[in-house]
């Protein structure tokens, strides 16, 4: 599955407002990410609300988006939102995203020593 991560390109605006409203909040944690922290904060912000990321989705399909596209673009969100939630991650993920042992719950891969 291809994701096409451009896609964030037309959620821009959002992305401002977001980032306004977090630095009202809390300046100090919410000042030290870079752009690319903060779309996917975004992202992950608005799959975890169905409502609101069919209202996204609706923006990228009227901005004429390829809704193959689209749809794998927030499975994606989706998919890491579950991992994080629960824990779940595979050894390759593991070492890739270089995890705290503490948020590994589960691996989705078994290994069996002879």
């Amino acid at each position: 599955m291809e994701v096409n991560f451009d896609l964030v390109l037309h959620f821009k605006k959002y992305i401002k407002r977001f980032k306004s409203k977090l630095l009202d909040k809390n300046y100090e944690m919410y000042s030290k990410l870079d752009n690319l922290e903060l779309s996917q904060l975004f992202m992950i912000t608005i799959t975890e609300n169905p409502k609101t990321m069919k209202q996204f989705r609706q923006i990228l399909l009227n901005n004429n988006c390829n809704q193959k596209e689209v749809n794998n673009f927030l499975y994606y969100y989706l998919k890491t939102n579950y991992k994080f939630s629960n824990g779940i991650f595979s050894f390759y993920e593991a070492c890739e995203l270089d995890l705290n042992p503490d948020l590994i719950k589960n691996t989705t891969t078994t290994y069996t020593l002879l």
